[in-house]
């Protein structure tokens, strides 16, 4: 089992895959929802760089094929995600407007 919370793999050059792999349970923690957004951020990066989200593409890039692509997040064993750890979460006083909203705009965005 990896000692991230999250882990990050691209199993075909448009299709990535998160793991949550933050025993027993998945809770969201701040630690937790920093290496959900990491990753997100490493496959947003990896993306662009191919040119991803340009438009139009790049035309010094005329090889570059932009295509789209996929995230596909799974969780460990019996759960995807208990849910929040409220007691962690209370510990970061900006754990809401800082750390959850922002990851909620990636995810949504």
């Amino acid at each position: 089992m990896s000692s991230q919370p999250t882990t990050l793999t691209q199993i075909h050059p448009q299709i990535h895959l998160i793991t949550l792999s933050s025993p027993p349970d998945n809770r969201l923690t701040p630690t937790f929802l920093k290496s959900l957004s990491d990753n997100l951020d490493a496959v947003e990066l990896e993306w662009r760089e191919r040119g991803g989200g340009m438009s139009p593409p790049d035309p010094s890039k005329k090889d570059m094929k932009v295509e789209g692509g996929a995230v596909i997040i799974t969780g460990i064993d019996r759960f995807f995600s208990n849910g929040l750890d409220y007691v962690k979460a209370n510990e970061n006083k900006r754990f809401f407007e800082g750390m959850s909203f922002t990851l909620l705009v990636k995810v949504e965005g």
